[in-house]
């Protein structure tokens, strides 16, 4: 019941993640304009990689390090403490550098700066303390009061391109207040700490191994955009941007489920519990590929018609991105389960480097020759690839802990559900013109199909459902 507690607070939390660029992508693009759009993306995906720099993979590490002794006040106190010095050595070590760099490079100089505020915040990021401790609600909550602000704020203030600075601000901000917000929690969490007892730097090591694979698992997520910028224009990254902000929410809705298993999982191996680690791996593979798999067709479907409705006739490439790249969604959760939730759990660092590596490798090896010759379409290609040279990579390191013959067959019920949902939506969205009306019945359609075929299939993710639904109902009659 925990576990899906946690399931429920984090995926309430990607909802949100969801729903903001959602609600706020309309407004942006008309407002600010392909190029202002363009200027974003790129200068985002730059700094990124200092983003990436300042939090070293602390926040992976500490979250599974913090999971281990979630019940010892004074363990995990002494770890967060440690963990802490690493991650504020290393902010600031990526601060310089993102300087040294801004200097040298000369364009979008103002916009850098003000991007870097970004890059200032993961000083005060302590949220995988909390994901390690299991309480979800309090980041949820955090999020939502952040989010909702800030979307309150970019229809107030951002009224033309010439608002692209203060949007950005806007956003930096919201990253910085949020994080120091969680601060005022630990106090009751955690023991002053006693610095003759800290021993800061034995942290750095793994800290360095998480890095690397938190590195290579988002480089070819990141370098996409910097080539497409590179090799195309900004104007095509604000395309694939966009494409980004509709598709990855619904992968970090599916994600949360990978999330609220990371800590489950390791506390399980730290207790030398080796058969229920394994079972919460394949329930957790089928389940969160019955979603994938959903969202994937579904969002193919719709792709086309949806971009120009949504965005504006001016970013009608945006379907075709967006038709590419749903895809990730089933591969990256794949990925996100071997890797993320048991590699990383079991402490296989190696082979979770390997795994990363040779995706990032095919990412940069595919993603130069493919952006040259189709420009976004190419990057786009390049991304899907990747993610799937990943998912292949790690199945292989996971082939003798894990039934995959088992966890491959589960989904077969779920993609016959999701090409006959994708049959249907699909002649829908070519069939008539794009209205919101007609764009939430398509929707509706879709679901309806979806659930009715696994209804039928007896799926698990349907008698999982079925399960929670009577439970709840039978609560409630207790409760009257």
């Amino acid at each position: 019941m925990k576990i899906l507690k946690n399931f429920l607070y984090s995926s309430g939390n990607q909802i949100l993640i969801m729903l903001i660029p959602i609600v706020t992508a309309p407004y942006i693009t008309r407002t600010l304009g392909t190029t202002a759009v363009g200027i974003n993306a790129f200068t985002s995906s730059i700094i990124s990689y200092f983003l990436l720099m300042a939090a070293l993979g602390t926040g992976a590490f500490g979250s599974r390090e913090v999971a281990y002794v979630q019940n010892d006040k004074i363990a995990r106190s002494k770890i967060f403490w440690e963990i802490n010095f690493v991650q504020a050595v290393t902010t600031l070590v990526s601060l310089i550098i993102f300087v040294t760099f801004n200097l040298f490079y000369g364009q979008y100089t103002f916009f850098f700066y003000l991007q870097g505020i970004n890059v200032f915040a993961v000083l005060f990021d302590v949220s995988w303390y909390f994901s390690g401790r299991e309480n979800f609600k309090l980041i949820m909550v955090r999020n939502i009061t952040v989010r909702i602000t800030f979307a309150l704020m970019i229809f107030m203030f951002i009224k033309s391109p010439r608002d692209l600075p203060l949007y950005i601000l806007l956003y930096a901000l919201s990253n910085l207040i949020g994080n120091i917000s969680l601060w005022p929690y630990l106090r009751l969490e955690i023991c002053k700490p006693k610095f003759k007892k800290l021993r800061f730097w034995r942290n750095l090591k793994p800290s360095l191994a998480f890095f690397t694979v938190s590195a290579l698992a988002q480089v070819y997520q990141i370098l996409n955009k910097t080539l497409i910028g590179f090799f195309a224009s900004t104007t095509a990254v604000g395309f694939f941007s966009l494409s980004d902000q509709i598709i990855r929410p619904f992968l970090w809705l599916v994600q949360a489920l990978s999330i609220v298993m990371v800590p489950h999982i390791a506390k399980k191996f730290a207790s030398g519990d080796n058969k229920g680690v394994k079972s919460s791996i394949l329930r957790s593979f089928n389940i969160g590929s019955g979603l994938s798999i959903a969202f994937s067709f579904g969002l193919a479907a719709i792709s086309i018609n949806f971009a120009p409705f949504f965005f504006g006739n001016k970013f009608e490439k945006v379907g075709m991105i967006m038709f590419i790249e749903s895809s990730i969604i089933i591969f990256s959760y794949f990925g996100s389960v071997f890797v993320g939730q048991y590699l990383l759990s079991v402490n296989r660092m190696r082979e979770a480097m390997i795994s990363f590596g040779i995706g990032a490798i095919t990412s940069i090896i595919l993603g130069i020759p493919l952006t040259i010759a189709w420009g976004v379409t190419g990057g786009t290609i390049a991304t899907v690839i990747a993610e799937l040279v990943v998912a292949l990579v790690s199945s292989y390191f996971v082939r003798k802990d894990i039934d995959l013959f088992t966890a491959f067959l589960g989904l077969i019920k779920y993609i016959f559900a999701g090409l006959v949902m994708f049959i249907i939506v699909f002649w829908m969205n070519n069939q008539f013109e794009m209205t919101i009306v007609q764009l939430l019945l398509q929707i509706l359609v879709g679901a309806l199909v979806y659930v009715m075929v696994n209804a039928l299939l007896k799926t698990q993710l349907w008698q999982l459902s079925a399960d929670i639904f009577s439970k709840s109902i039978r609560h409630k009659q207790k409760t009257k």
